[in-house]
Parts: C-alpha cells; structure tokens; sequence
C-alpha cells in the first residue's frame, strides 16, 4: 500500500530515510578512519623495517671487519644486505642524519652529529628516528669507477617501492663508518 501526501505525490518511507542516512554515516567513519589509519600504518611498518636492519647492523660492527679506505687494493668489509619496502606516503628515509632538521622541507645530505641514526618522515604522521647502538656512523657511499668510497653525508630514498641497499664496515684511519650503498 502506497502512501501520498495530499496532492497526490508517493511519500519515501521513513525507514529507507534512516537506512540511507545510517549507511552514509558508516561509510563517512570508514573513509576518515582510513585517512588516519594509512599513514600511521606505513610509518609503523617502516619503522619495524628499520629496527630490524638496526639490529642486524648492530652485529655488523660487533663481528664484522672493516676495510681500510685509504688501502685502494683493500678487500671489501664485512657487508650485509638489507631490502626496504618504501611505502608511498613516505617523503623521505635516510641514513645518517636528518635531512629536514627544520620542518621547513628544504633537505640537505650533510650528516650531523654521530649520524648513528635512521631518520623517516611518512606523509601524514611525525618523522621518526631509530638510533643504532654502536658509536658507528651511517654515511653514503659514493662510486668512484671501481669501488664504493665514503660519501659526505647521508644516504636520502625518496622513491616508494622495494630498495635494496648494501651495508659495508669502512674504516678511515680511525674513524669506523657503515657505508650504505644500492646493491
């Protein structure tokens, strides 16, 4: 049985009004839950990601041997390799300092401090960083034709996708490094 209003004109029942109206509410929570939830779960991953290679890097030093860099014909140092799935939201990841001290998003490669540090922004949440135990520093590795040498600051990612990076023991008269390179 139809209902009509006093002109004549079919009335949409009330229950299908609130139906409509419950599940627009549901889906409107969904999508700014998600909006929160995107970011925060990339960075969490990144973040286990890097505490993972942290702690394989902590064995490095421990157990590894260095290569002299001043030694041109020196055998390569104890290295390990580490693959990094770089989200889509994530500005940047980097080995050995802040590149962005400031906020203010003008980045630099100059590695500060003991740059014993793994520093992530992820679009969306903090920037974070996971410190590596041993007084060891990051620093990238430049190519020079025929081996990976110290870089002046540190390695910057900021494309998403999978990075595979080699991890080598250098040392530099008596100054230890871990030189980050791509494999």
């Amino acid at each position: 049985m139809r209902r009509c209003d006093a002109l004549g004109v079919e009335m949409i029942p009330i229950r299908l009004v609130i139906s409509i109206a419950v599940i627009g509410a549901i889906v409107g929570l969904w999508a700014s839950g998600m909006l929160v939830a995107g970011p925060t779960s990339d960075a969490g991953l990144l973040r286990r990601e890097c505490e993972g290679a942290v702690s394989t890097l902590a064995s490095l030093v421990r157990g590894g041997a260095a290569r002299d860099l001043r030694d041109p014909d020196a055998p390569l140092g104890t290295r390990r390799i580490v693959t990094f799935d770089v989200p889509a939201g994530c500005v940047y990841l980097s080995f050995g300092g802040d590149p962005d001290p400031d906020g203010d998003g003008v980045m630099t490669s100059e590695a500060a401090g003991s740059s014993a540090v793994i520093v992530f922004l992820v679009q969306g949440a903090g920037k974070e960083a996971v410190w590596l135990s041993e007084p060891v520093g990051f620093r990238a590795g430049v190519y020079d034709g025929s081996r990976y040498i110290l870089g002046p600051g540190s390695l910057i990612l900021h494309t998403a996708g999978k990075a595979r990076l080699a991890f080598e023991l250098v040392r530099d008269a008596a100054a230890m490094y871990i030189l980050v390179y791509p494999d």
